[in-house]
This record gives structure tokens, C-alpha cells and sequence, in this order.
């Protein structure tokens, strides 16, 4: 539980943020103090400005919202990892548990050993058999649990711009590279331009070049019910 004890809305304000579950681990319950409403600049994409909204009016304003957990079975994760690369560092008080953390917390530099081991399991070797071919106006099913990846070879056959784009009740991403000399180079990607937490990237792809394709899903409300295309 992490507690503050200044309102970074209303430096005016004195506040404390709880969060807590029911018996059966259903729930966990937050209430805050009242704050203006905020502007989000253009550049924030509008899928997360939504979100920010929608909780900023559900969160905030003195009103309490009720979380409903997802089920472990539904996504992939690790044990809490204070020496992660992406842990940020905590000042003196503002940890309550556990204990040992009460008085700060900063994370060792670089990559912890269970960075180490997600990376390799994020990001394992692959062969051409693990590719499967993507092409224009078919739809190909993502037959993902939540943590798994999907890896596509696109071979253009025209050159002109392209929309990818993921389909269904899932929160997925996808990231494009060109085969360049034997190497793959990052071309852009996406996690929730699309619909429902879909993906969607819209890029010039050039006929007689390769280009490879990786989609993972961090979340699925209904496993193989999610599907690519591009045209």
C-alpha cells in the first residue's frame, strides 16, 4: 500500500489514498479527496485520455470506486520485484508495507536477475517455422493467453500504405520491423489506437521489401475471440 500524505492536485489539501480488499479478494476499494478537472494535451492518445477522464471522475471527486480484480488465470505476471528496472524509488514515508520499506525505497541500477529471466521469455529466439505469412484482407485468429506472442512475415506485394489492425475483447500490441541485411529494424508499433484496447498502425510498406510483425496480448476477456488483418 503506498500512502500520501499531500494532494498532488490541491497543494492545499491534506489526503490520504487507501486501497483494500474484501475477504475474497474480489474488490479493492479507493476514495480520494475532491479535485478541479484536468486538461490533457492533444498529443495524449484518446483511447488514454478516456481512461484518465473516466477515472479522474470516478476516482476522484470524493466518490469511492469499486475495482473488480481480473482472475490470475487471465493474465501473465511476476511477484513484486522492488529491484526491477522499472520500479521507480520511494522517499521516507511514503511506503506503509511492507514494513522494511517504510523508510524509502531505491531500486539497485540496471537489469534485477528476474528482469533478466522475463526478457528472455518475453523476447525468445525465433526460427522461420514460428512465422506465419500475413496478407491483405485475410483474417487470421490470435490463438494467444494472455503473456504470448504471435509472429508474422509480410511480404508486400504492392507499395502503397497499409492499415493492421487487431480485432476483438483483448488489450493486444504490435510492433513492425523491416528485414533489413539480415537484421530486424524497428519501423513503429502500437498498444490501444484501435478499438477496445485494440492495436492499430497505419505505415508505407514497399513491395519486394520483408517486414515482421509481432502482436502480444496482455489481456483477454474471451481466449480466441481476438484476430489480425491488414488491407
Amino acid at each position: 500500500m503506498v500512502q500520501s500524505n499531500t494532494n498532488p492536485f490541491n497543494e492545499q489539501e491534506q489526503s490520504t489514498a487507501s486501497i483494500s480488499a474484501d475477504e475474497g479478494g474480489n474488490y479493492s476499494y479507493c476514495s480520494l479527496p475532491e479535485v478541479a478537472p484536468r486538461d490533457l494535451s492533444e498529443i495524449v492518445d484518446r483511447n488514454r485520455a478516456n481512461l484518465i477522464q473516466f477515472l479522474d471522475k470516478k476516482w476522484v471527486n470524493g466518490t469511492i470506486l469499486i475495482i473488480r480484480k481480473i482472475n490470475p488465470d487471465m493474465v501473465q505476471g511476476s511477484n513484486w520485484d522492488s529491484n526491477s528496472v522499472m520500479h521507480y524509488p520511494f522517499g521516507a514515508g511514503l511506503i506503509k508495507e511492507p514494513p522494511q520499506y517504510q523508510n524509502g525505497l531505491t531500486p539497485e541500477p540496471g537489469l534485477s536477475e528476474r528482469d533478466k529471466t522475463w526478457v528472455k521469455q518475453f523476447y525468445p529466439p525465433l526460427e522461420e517455422k514460428d512465422y506465419t505469412e500475413l496478407k491483405p484482407f485475410q483474417s487470421v485468429p490470435l490463438t494467444l493467453t494472455p503473456g504470448e506472442q504471435m509472429n508474422f512475415r509480410i511480404e508486400p506485394d504492392a507499395t502503397r500504405s497499409y492499415m493492421i489492425r487487431t480485432f476483438g475483447t483483448s488489450d493486444t500490441v504490435m510492433v513492425l520491423f523491416e528485414e533489413v541485411d539480415g537484421e530486424l529494424r524497428y519501423l513503429t508499433g502500437d498498444d490501444d489506437s484501435g478499438e477496445d484496447y485494440n492495436a492499430e498502425i497505419k505505415v508505407r510498406l514497399f513491395r519486394g521489401r520483408r517486414y515482421v510483425l509481432r502482436i502480444r496480448i496482455y489481456y483477454s476477456d474471451r481466449a480466441g475471440e481476438t484476430a489480425v488483418m491488414m488491407w
